[in-house]
């Protein structure tokens, strides 16, 4: 059963016109016509390079951002139909993990206060602690959960590492029970032995609490660990999507091929196999190819995908979806 379903979303922004009192035709289009769902219990990774659109569809989905159109369906609901009081409770199931744990706490905090602070918004409501007593002894067993010592507990967040401070912030996020945790890029500012506690620390709440987790990262080796399923994005659309294990066995998109074959190779006899480069730079969003969007960059573009836009296809001998969008697969 589907947690999360997204339906047809898009977001532009409006980059504004150089002639005072014109309506704007400059828009900068970041999320495109996209649907995906996350299931009950699943990591779903979101992939791709820096500026096409991962972390503004996450914003998308918890309504820090409004779509332009769409549907963002949580729990059977549609989220946008939902009116402010309405959406307050909803949304304390489903929370964020930023990327900069120092710039997601606030510094005058405790660690303790940072924890509780969730906790004493919702106080007295059901599935919360009623006293401050309560509030106390459920901040300790947040702190056991994601393995920090209680003697941080009355420490500011600039007596803490990275690697704790993103710990105080997952225990933030687990305090008010969420379906569905939202973690943009949230390893890639800590150092890469702690990227990896932090990341275990993820799965085992996964699989202990049954969270579902959308993660955004443009890490193969996070999506190598972490994922169940894996979506790829390229200027602001999904161009294939499927599970962790068919994704790299079997990387069916050019651009997919070229993110895989841009990873360091540990095995030296590996190295020197066919690989596929990519050249230039990805268009601006306010500048979308026409065709497929891929293709002024793509090493097997032919002439259709310069006019013709590909439709996303299941390519699956079997029951797994594995989608695609390129001409290749037509």
């Amino acid at each position: 059963m589907a947690l999360l379903e997204l339906k047809n979303l898009n977001k532009s922004f409006d980059l504004g016109s150089k002639f005072l009192f014109k309506k704007s035709d400059n828009l900068l289009h970041v999320v495109r016509d996209i649907s995906l769902n996350i299931e009950e219990g699943e990591c779903f990774v979101l992939v791709g390079e820096s500026g096409c659109g991962k972390s503004t569809l996450a914003k998308l989905v918890c309504r820090i951002l409004e779509p332009d159109s769409g549907e963002v369906h949580f729990n059977n609901e549609n989220f946008l139909d939902l009116k402010a009081n309405e959406f307050r409770k909803k949304r304390k199931a489903m929370q964020m993990v930023f990327q900069n744990p120092f710039s997601s706490l606030d510094p005058r905090f405790k660690i303790f206060d940072s924890i509780a602070e969730p906790l004493r918004v919702n106080k007295g409501e059901e599935g919360f602690p009623k006293t401050e007593a309560e509030i106390k002894d459920k901040v300790f067993e947040l702190m056991g959960l994601v393995e920090l010592d209680e003697i941080l507990a009355q420490k500011y967040p600039h007596q803490c590492s990275g690697g704790q401070n993103q710990r105080v912030c997952i225990a933030r996020a687990i305090a008010c029970n969420p379906k569905l945790i939202i973690a943009d890029e949230a390893v890639s500012a800590l150092d890469v032995s702690v990227q990896w506690i932090v990341l275990r620390l993820m799965k085992k709440l996964k699989d202990e609490l049954g969270i579902s987790f959308l993660f955004i990262t443009h890490d193969l080796a996070v999506v190598k660990y972490i994922a169940d399923r894996v979506g790829v994005m390229y200027l602001g659309e999904i161009v294939e999507l499927s599970s962790k294990e068919n994704l790299f066995k079997n990387p069916s998109h050019p651009y997919t091929k070229a993110l895989l074959n841009a990873a360091p190779i540990p095995d030296p006899k590996l190295r020197e196999r066919d690989r596929i480069f990519l050249e230039g730079e990805i268009p601006k969003a306010n500048k979308i190819p026409s065709g497929c969007t891929f293709h002024t960059r793509c090493p097997q573009v032919f002439e259709d995908c310069k006019t013709t836009k590909p439709n996303s296809i299941n390519i699956s001998d079997n029951n797994e979806k594995h989608c695609v969008s390129c001409l290749l697969y037509k």
